[in-house]
């Protein structure tokens, strides 16, 4: 008997490689539809530039028996920017944060290290979908499932959605004014505040602010998983926030971001 899996999950601190499911109407799909996965800090950088060259690439997803030449790559830029892809050539050079795919052996891939890994599947038409979602681009979830449905005709009852490791509320306190912003555009249960030392702090929780977004998009709840973890809070996962935390503030932008652990996360 298949047994029912909870709308929310816990990665393996000594895996090398995570592999979660898509949950359908509470039921987790089998390995030969899509699968979700994601490295850890363990697995080191996995960094992606169009004029880098990182081999670990290569050899963390070939460890993780992933043919490397499927992986498909994009440069993030924080925005809400989804490609259709129908071969690897549709994104080569090109910038941005998601991508949609009906092509079975390619393997959509982005990086994360506090933003938000959203992971997609059609579960009639077969369509996978990768997506990077930090705080500027809240919103690509919405976009996504927007071209699901235009191009590939799509039904939101028939998308499930996995939300992967992020920084957590517990974590991620903000200024007032995106705190005023996540709670205005993503509904108020995406901002908590509390009193410390005196002083009003914000926290945003990435979670509620995109499970708001998919339920109004008609993604139906039972399609919904999400993962416990914080990077922020959990040592084996790549977190930005914790990773520079003590760095000098007059580092430039390009030397702080080889001082985190990008964590790449594919949808097979």
């Amino acid at each position: 008997m298949t047994q029912y899996l909870p709308s929310f999950f816990s990665l393996d601190p000594n895996a090398l490689v995570s592999f979660f499911p898509f949950v359908f109407k509470g039921k987790p799909l089998g390995k030969e539809l899509a699968v979700c996965g994601i490295s850890s800090r363990t697995a080191g950088s996995m960094r992606f530039r169009w004029n880098e060259n990182n081999e670990n690439r290569k050899i963390v997803f070939e460890r993780a028996g992933i043919d490397f030449k499927n992986v498909v790559p994009l440069e993030l830029i924080h925005s809400k920017n989804v490609y259709i892809i129908e071969e690897k050539k549709d994104v080569f050079q090109k910038q941005g944060d998601g991508l949609l795919t009906a092509t079975h052996s390619l393997v959509p891939s982005v990086t994360v290290a506090d933003c938000m890994p959203i992971y997609l599947y059609d579960t009639e038409n077969h369509v996978k979908g990768m997506l990077h979602s930090g705080w500027k681009g809240t919103g690509i979830c919405a976009e996504a499932v927007h071209i699901m449905c235009e191009h590939y005709n799509s039904k939101p009852e028939n998308i499930c959605a996995v939300i992967g490791p992020h920084i957590g509320s517990c974590c991620y306190n903000v200024d007032k004014e995106r705190a005023d912003y996540f709670r205005l555009e993503f509904s108020p249960a995406a901002v908590s505040e509390s009193v410390e030392n005196g002083k009003t702090v914000y926290y945003v929780s990435l979670l509620n602010a995109n499970l708001f977004l998919l339920k109004q998009c008609g993604i139906l709840p039972e399609n919904v998983t999400y993962c416990t973890n914080c990077t922020c809070c959990s040592p084996f996962l790549g977190s930005h926030r914790r990773e520079t935390a003590g760095l000098p503030d007059n580092m430039p932008p390009e030397e702080r971001s080889k001082c985190f652990t990008p964590m790449a996360a594919f949808v097979i």
